[in-house]
Protein backbone atom coordinates (compact mmCIF):
# COMPACT_ATOMS: atom_id res chain seq x y z
CA UNK A 1 0.00 0.00 0.00
CA UNK A 2 1.21 3.45 -0.82
CA UNK A 3 0.83 6.64 1.17
CA UNK A 4 -2.31 7.78 -0.66
CA UNK A 5 -4.18 4.55 0.17
CA UNK A 6 -3.10 4.80 3.81
CA UNK A 7 -4.36 8.39 3.96
CA UNK A 8 -7.73 7.53 2.42
CA UNK A 9 -8.16 4.57 4.80
CA UNK A 10 -7.32 6.84 7.73
CA UNK A 11 -9.89 9.42 6.67
CA UNK A 12 -12.51 6.70 6.19
CA UNK A 13 -11.88 5.44 9.73
CA UNK A 14 -12.21 8.99 11.09
CA UNK A 15 -15.50 9.47 9.20
CA UNK A 16 -16.93 6.19 10.49
CA UNK A 17 -15.91 7.03 14.06
CA UNK A 18 -17.50 10.48 13.70
CA UNK A 19 -20.84 8.99 12.60
CA UNK A 20 -20.69 6.44 15.43
CA UNK A 21 -19.99 9.22 17.94
CA UNK A 22 -22.85 11.33 16.63
CA UNK A 23 -25.15 8.30 16.84
CA UNK A 24 -24.20 7.78 20.47
CA UNK A 25 -24.92 11.44 21.15
CA UNK A 26 -28.34 11.04 19.52
CA UNK A 27 -29.06 8.13 21.87
CA UNK A 28 -28.04 10.42 24.74
CA UNK A 29 -30.49 13.06 23.47
CA UNK A 30 -33.26 10.44 23.46
CA UNK A 31 -32.40 9.57 27.06
CA UNK A 32 -32.70 13.26 27.95
CA UNK A 33 -36.27 13.23 26.60
CA UNK A 34 -37.10 10.22 28.77
CA UNK A 35 -35.54 11.83 31.84
CA UNK A 36 -37.53 14.99 31.24
CA UNK A 37 -40.73 12.95 31.09
CA UNK A 38 -39.91 11.29 34.41
CA UNK A 39 -38.97 14.62 35.97
CA UNK A 40 -42.22 16.24 34.86
CA UNK A 41 -44.20 13.46 36.55
CA UNK A 42 -42.43 14.10 39.84
CA UNK A 43 -42.23 17.91 39.76
CA UNK A 44 -45.17 20.02 38.72
CA UNK A 45 -43.63 23.22 37.40
CA UNK A 46 -44.79 25.89 35.00
CA UNK A 47 -41.68 25.42 32.89
CA UNK A 48 -42.52 21.82 31.91
CA UNK A 49 -43.65 22.62 28.34
CA UNK A 50 -40.54 24.72 27.73
CA UNK A 51 -38.23 21.96 28.96
CA UNK A 52 -40.07 19.36 26.88
CA UNK A 53 -39.82 21.55 23.80
CA UNK A 54 -36.11 22.15 24.36
CA UNK A 55 -35.38 18.46 24.83
CA UNK A 56 -37.28 17.56 21.67
CA UNK A 57 -35.51 20.30 19.69
CA UNK A 58 -32.21 18.99 21.03
CA UNK A 59 -33.05 15.44 19.88
CA UNK A 60 -34.20 16.57 16.43
CA UNK A 61 -31.07 18.69 16.03
CA UNK A 62 -28.89 15.69 16.86
CA UNK A 63 -30.70 13.64 14.20
CA UNK A 64 -30.28 16.42 11.64
CA UNK A 65 -26.55 16.56 12.39
CA UNK A 66 -26.26 12.80 11.81
CA UNK A 67 -28.03 13.12 8.46
CA UNK A 68 -25.79 16.04 7.49
CA UNK A 69 -22.71 14.07 8.50
CA UNK A 70 -23.83 11.11 6.37
CA UNK A 71 -24.41 13.40 3.39
CA UNK A 72 -21.29 15.53 3.72
CA UNK A 73 -18.82 12.91 4.88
Amino acid sequence: MDAQQMTSIGWMVIKILTVIGLSLYSIYAAIIIRQEELMSKVLAETSEPILRLLSIIHFVASLVIIVLALILL
